[in-house]
């Protein structure tokens, strides 16, 4: 889409490619939806604002329609809307046929948004180089559940809102949630690493894997104690970064291997 401003060496502003997503991404959903009263007030109360700033009802059809094009030019950060785009695509079924155009148009863009279809539905998270994303972010995604996905999703969250302290908090709450389901134990983050390592050695990873990992979680371990202990406020972005992607890393060469008769 953007790809003759680039054959043409033309740049384009930051405000430019902002106002042309939120341009495209209208095309794609529409506007005026006719929807259920129930359907507009789920939308309302995911977005905390009230149902006459999406939507209206019509005393001609009377029927609600839902207000997209509204709700799109509303959202004045990439947060705002990643917010939108995860209600609509969370409440308003007909969505479904487009996800893959609604993918395509962020992951084309540079809004900073990645959209990614989890166990628990289509969620949104903040967009790092494509390729890690993929591989270690939409990965995990694709696989957790309950408290582990929960807690993954907000460290995402908190990433994108650059709350760093919450984030790092809760890649280890997302990583000790994990280890919990895989191992079936209710022990913190330290004992199950322990734990994880003894049932490793049970299965055929090789020596040099299975250390390495163990090893790396128990640096991360390390790692938040200190920062627990001493009441640190050393995370910034990189380090934030970091722990998403290791976490992230981590759990995904975990849920290949299988502890299950170890």
């Amino acid at each position: 889409m953007d790809g003759i401003y680039k054959r043409w060496g033309i740049p384009q502003s930051d405000a430019k490619k902002w106002a042309s997503l939120k341009e495209r991404l209208k095309l794609i959903c529409g506007d005026d939806l006719e929807i259920s009263e129930g359907t507009l007030k789920g939308i309302a109360f995911d977005l905390g604002v009230s149902v006459d700033l999406i939507g209206f009802w019509s005393d001609y059809t009377h029927e609600w329609y839902l207000s997209a094009h509204r709700m799109i030019d509303r959202a004045a950060t990439p947060f705002e809307l990643a917010q939108v785009i995860e209600a609509l695509v969370k409440n308003v079924d007909s969505y479904a046929a487009i996800m893959k155009l609604i993918v395509k148009l962020l992951d084309d863009s540079d809004s900073g948004i990645r959209l990614s279809n989890t166990r628990a539905g289509w969620r949104t998270y903040p967009a790092g180089e494509k390729l890690l994303d993929r591989e270690l972010v939409e990965a995990p995604l694709s696989f957790l559940t309950g408290k582990s996905l929960e807690e993954y999703t907000k460290s995402l969250e908190h990433y994108s809102n650059h709350k760093w302290e919450e984030a790092a908090e809760k890649t280890r709450r997302a990583l000790e949630e994990y280890l919990r389901a895989k191992l079936k134990t209710t022990k913190g983050l330290e004992s199950s690493i322990k734990d994880l390592g003894g049932r490793l050695k049970k299965t055929t990873v090789p020596t040099h894997l299975r250390n390495t990992v163990t090893n790396v979680l128990h640096s991360l371990d390390t790692n938040y104690n200190e920062s627990s202990k001493h009441n640190s406020k050393t995370y910034g972005e990189v380090e934030t970064e970091f722990l998403v992607y290791q976490v992230g890393l981590l759990m995904r060469i975990l849920d290949r291997i299988d502890i299950s008769k170890a």
